[in-house]
């Protein structure tokens, strides 16, 4: 559990750093190309008051009010998978929405928007300026989806039916 809870303090804190000295940065260094990234990556200092692309920025309550309740279900869905004994794959995507979540969170309350930062050059991709917890809130996601199709999957076709020949 301590592992778990420490990966995903690790990573929030990390965004919120990041997030912090963009922040401390004057906006005139930006947009700024990263040069070790090979022109891939693309910094920025975008302020998002509402949610992605700025969706229901004419909201700021509910701006606020959806990513709590929200994040309030993934927690206590981790709370209760934590719990468990194995289900790793689970335990680490509940945790990087956790950490992605939190840190977008904090974000809304205390400044009243997100801060979104780069964006990777690459096809449409280039329109698209995010955070690390949007990173981690998207990998944890589709990780969780990829653990709950594979085990849907397992209770439709079990091993043994699948593999082994069935016994005339």
């Amino acid at each position: 559990m301590f592992g778990f809870l420490t990966f995903g303090t690790t990573l929030a804190l990390t965004d919120l750093a990041v997030k912090k000295e963009i922040e401390a940065r004057p906006d005139e260094e930006f947009p700024k190309t990263v040069k070790e990234s090979g022109g891939l990556i693309r910094l920025y200092k975008n302020h998002n008051p509402g949610f992605s692309f700025g969706f229901m920025k004419e909201y700021p309550k509910l701006v606020e009010l959806i990513p709590v309740c929200m994040l309030s279900a993934v927690a206590g869905a981790w709370a209760y998978v934590i719990g468990k004994k194995g289900r790793v794959l689970e335990k680490t995507a509940l945790t990087l929405v956790l950490a992605g979540g939190a840190s977008n969170l904090y974000d809304r309350l205390k400044r009243g928007y997100v801060v979104d930062y780069f964006s990777i050059q690459w096809k449409k991709l280039k329109k698209v300026v995010f955070n690390l917890g949007d990173i981690f809130i998207f990998a944890g996601s589709a990780l969780f989806a990829a653990v709950q199709l594979v085990e849907e999957i397992r209770g439709i076709f079990p091993k043994e039916k699948i593999f082994l020949k069935e016994e005339e």
